[in-house]
């Protein structure tokens, strides 16, 4: 699976609270949609003083990340910013062979 880095930023105080209370439900619950066929979540850091967080996940691709982004998208409007990463293994990996290959 790819990693992605998800960034999240909340416009309205309002939809914050909204969030924070329906986030409360979700842990309690076990964070049920963190896991699913294609989809993992492997941190998830809150900024709640300034309406910001990321989210480090694991994604077979688009589906997988519409699948458990777009309910709280469209429920609190929060913008998101989804970005594919590397880990150091793979950034290393990827260098050392284009550095050979300009060589």
């Amino acid at each position: 699976m790819q990693s992605y880095i998800v960034k999240w930023k909340f416009h309205c105080v309002e939809k914050q609270v909204a969030a924070y209370q329906k986030f409360v439900e979700y842990a309690d619950a076990g964070y049920p949609e963190d896991k699913f066929d294609g989809f993992e979540i492997k941190f998830r850091y809150h900024a709640p003083g300034d309406g910001t967080g990321v989210i480090v996940c694991k994604a077979d691709g688009a589906d997988a990340i519409f699948k458990h982004f777009a309910p709280w998208r469209a429920q609190f409007g929060m913008e998101l910013d989804i970005t594919p990463a590397m880990s150091c293994a793979q950034v290393v990996e990827s260098h050392r062979q284009l550095f050979n290959e300009s060589a």
